[in-house]
């Protein structure tokens, strides 16, 4: 299995991993995870800029030459109440 960056190309392979991941979370808890419809298109552009920004990681894992998984994690600005400016925060697996 191949790890590696992804780019803007492999966006289209990922929303359907996108809709899977949406609609099991929200089987788990329909309350926290009521997503609005088809939430993979609403994925579309987040990951477009993702793939292009240094301060993500967008990764993807190939087999075969078939995408089969994706991990997002990006940097967060914290509230400015607390001392640490900024965490990393993984989004999606």
């Amino acid at each position: 299995m191949l790890i590696r960056p992804a780019t803007t190309a492999d966006v289209p392979a990922i929303l359907p991993m996108v809709a899977k991941i949406s609609a099991l979370h929200e089987s788990w808890d329909s309350a926290k995870y009521g997503f609005l419809p088809n939430p993979e298109q609403r994925y579309e552009q987040w990951l477009t800029r993702l793939a292009n920004n240094e301060r993500s990681v967008f990764l993807v894992s190939e087999d075969e030459a078939q995408l089969v998984a994706f991990l997002v994690a990006t940097i967060e600005r914290e509230i400015p109440i607390y001392r640490l400016q900024e965490f990393a925060f993984i989004h999606d697996i």
